[in-house]
Formats: structure tokens, sequence, C-alpha cells
């Protein structure tokens, strides 16, 4: 009786210790969890993406009187000091433009009386152009009738100037950047920025038989020529 009460015992025992395993297996090798961890990142990895590929750009819309000279200079008030300046005619074309450290920008508009002015610590920032006469300070509320602001926006908005700093710090050092953009160790990333006649690409080899989910949408981008485009936007994690 007591050898069969033994192996009663061990029976259980060696139960206990297969189920056990059992379910050590199915929490840590389950490819459903192992897809759900995957899926998470690939959420993750995009908003990270997006938000380096992204800037804000505050634009004003100035009509400025023809009796004026065609050179110009004037601050816009409000602006932080750091954003740097390009502008535009009223059928989109540039206008040569130069805001100094104080926050003055300079421009010839030629013939133009409207012109846009974008600002974005993202723009670069053009040669010096000529002082021209100045307009002083323009605030939303000037009302001179000889200048002011007819319209104004500050959105978000991708510029390739980043996205190609982003494919710099990916080649030089993909392991510091993966733990800037906070993605999990045994995860990779990458991403592809498609224009109308060219790519930005990052892509590390992805090894053969390796799930890899993307995800990516067509957004509205700044040029590094300065040109307003559009750009499909891919990211990628296996």
């Amino acid at each position: 009786m007591y050898k069969k009460g033994l192996s009663h015992i061990e029976f259980v025992v060696s139960f206990t210790i297969f189920i056990g395993f059992l379910v050590f297996a199915f929490v840590f090798f389950n490819p459903l969890q192992s897809q759900r961890t995957l899926k998470s990142t690939m959420d993750y990895a995009w908003i990270e993406v997006s938000r380096e590929g992204r800037e804000n750009i505050e634009s004003y819309s100035v009509s400025i009187d023809t009796g004026y000279a065609s050179a110009v200079n004037f601050e816009i008030a409000g602006i932080p000091l750091d954003y740097n300046a390009t502008a535009e005619d009223e059928n989109g074309n540039p206008i040569d433009v130069h805001r100094d450290s104080n926050g003055i920008v300079y421009l010839d508009r030629g013939t133009s009386n409207f012109i846009k002015i974008l600002y974005s610590p993202a723009l670069e920032n053009s040669p010096f152009v000529s002082l021209g006469a100045s307009l002083g300070t323009i605030t939303p509320t000037t009302t001179t009738g000889n200048f002011y602001i007819s319209s104004s926006e500050i959105k978000d908005i991708y510029f390739e100037r980043l996205f190609l700093e982003l494919n710099q710090s990916y080649y030089s050092d993909y392991a510091a950047l993966k733990e800037d953009l906070n993605l999990p160790n045994r995860i990779d990333f990458g991403f592809i920025i498609t224009f109308d006649n060219h790519q930005i690409r990052a892509m590390n080899d992805v090894p053969e038989g390796i799930e890899v989910l993307s995800k990516n949408d067509r957004v509205e981008i700044i040029k590094q020529n300065g040109d307003h485009g559009f750009a499909e936007v891919t990211v990628l994690v296996w």
C-alpha cells in the first residue's frame, strides 16, 4: 500500500510539473503574444519616427502697400528667436529672406505687395539680403493701412531635412537611435520616405523568414529646397 501511495504522489507531481512547463511555454513562446508585441511596437515606432520628422511652422500673410520700397525689413512680434524664415509671393514663388539674431526679417519683395512669411526651427536661414526700408514691428492688430497681417496659421508639418538627419543617425549609430526612440532591443525598425522622384531609405537587412509589419501614410512635406509637396512615409518593424 505504501509503494502504491508513493507512485500516486509521484504521478501527481510529474503531472503538475508537466502542466507548469506547458504554461511557461505558452507564455514565453506564444506566437500570438509575440505578434501583439510586434504590433504594439509598430504603433509606437510610427509615433516616434513621425515625431522626429515633424516640426512646428508658423505662417503669416503680410500685405505691404506698393508705396514702400521693394526691399523692406520688419519684425513680427512673438516669434521665437531660434526660428528661421522663408518667404514667397502671392503666386508661391520664393523670395530671398534673412532673419537676424534679433528676429528682424529682411527681404526684397520686388513688385509683390502680398507676401507669405514662414517661420520654423526646421527651416534654414538664407544669406543676408539688403536692409531696405524698415516697417518696424508688425502684430496681428497693426492697422496702419500701409502694411498689416491679413491671416496667420500655426501647424505641425513634415520636413525632408529632418528625415535626412534621422537617416544619418540611423546609419551612424543605430543602437543609440533605438535607445533615443525607446524601442525594444530585440525588435528592429526602418523607414522609407518616398517622393515623386527619389527616396530617403533607412533599412538594415531583414533576416529571411522574419515577420515584418509596416504602416504608411501620405503626408504634406516641405522639401529640402523649401518647396511644399507630398511624400509617402513608411515605417517598418521586424
